[in-house]
């Protein structure tokens, strides 16, 4: 048996020395590779019927998909990727990137800043999220020392900003300093902060007056992940119902539904004692926000409705 090289059998840490590249399946490759060719300005590099490689910089291939005819679109509903970013070097190649690919109608769904960096979400044709950012910080240790000191803590989501009036004031020489610094919200604003169907974080008069009542899949996405059902009730703007999971069901101690956000909060025993407090806004056809227990719980939250063979009922 070989030994171990001297580096690894000495403790140190061998990492990775970069991001190779990104590998998706598309039941239309050629569609999707002329998406991503035109929002990344990436080049083929080799193609055949079944896989094609692309590239944007001095990597051998920073992009692939696969043709795989007959498979869905990528779906919140099933664990993944949550989503790819792209950063480029200044403000002003990614304001005219927006503006390029507007002009060709590809719109982001979401603009926030996040405060390490300034994002541009899209979707590419099979539902992929795609993030195309510029960094707001200098460097790692700038960016972990806003985290730090700033209002992540109650805002972990960022501020929406329309990307039109923003580039307007960047060309007219507003300096970055105050353009891209990112607002404190009150915290009863974070939830509105998420995109919602056309685009805008702002919820739609249907999002406003969605009946949320029944059935529920809920999961929460972090270090203690956790997944169950749920079922509302809503009584005016109260909110009702219990919330399950593997073991306990647990009523819906207080609750509230008013335009399109959520709040409602479960007394329980475990895995300490204490309040569960979960805030949600509707975007999308689903429930998204984050649920809260002291220093034991802070995770994304995300619920769907069942699916027709998935119960839940």
């Amino acid at each position: 048996m070989e030994s171990l090289p001297e580096a690894v059998a000495n403790g140190a840490k061998v990492s990775p020395v970069k991001l190779a590249h990104i590998v998706l399946r598309s039941p239309d490759a050629a569609r999707l590779v002329q998406w991503y060719c035109s929002v990344l300005e990436a080049e083929v590099v080799a193609s055949n019927a079944m896989v094609s490689f692309m590239t944007y910089d001095d990597e051998h291939h920073r992009l692939a998909v696969v043709q795989m005819p007959g498979i869905a679109p990528a779906s919140r509903e099933t664990a993944g990727m949550e989503h790819v970013a792209f950063t480029y070097a200044s403000a002003e190649d990614l304001f005219s990137t927006y503006e390029r690919l507007k002009n060709v109608g590809i719109e982001p769904f979401w603009t926030i800043n996040h405060g390490p960096t300034l994002s541009f979400y899209y979707r590419d044709p099979d539902n992929n999220q795609v993030e195309l950012q510029i960094d707001l910080q200098p460097d790692a240790a700038s960016a972990n020392a806003w985290l730090a000191k700033s209002d992540f803590a109650s805002n972990p989501i960022g501020v929406k900003f329309d990307p039109d009036d923003l580039i307007a004031r960047f060309r007219a020489g507003e300096p970055a300093s105050e353009l891209f610094e990112r607002p404190v919200i009150d915290p009863s604003q974070v939830m509105a902060q998420f995109p919602g169907e056309t685009g805008s974080a702002e919820a739609t008069p249907t999002d406003r007056n969605i009946d949320i009542s029944g059935a529920w899949n809920w999961t929460l996405i972090g270090p203690m992940s956790r997944s169950g059902t749920a079922r509302f009730n809503l009584r005016g703007d109260v909110l009702e119902g219990f919330w399950e999971g593997q073991v306990h069901r647990q009523e819906i101690q207080r609750g509230t539904w008013r335009d399109g956000i959520g709040h409602w909060e479960l007394d329980v025993d475990q895995p300490v004692k204490g309040t569960i407090t979960a805030d949600v806004a509707y975007v999308d056809g689903e429930l998204r926000g984050r649920a809260v227990l002291a220093d034991i719980l802070d995770a994304e939250l995300v619920l769907t409705r069942p699916t027709e063979s998935g119960g839940g009922e």
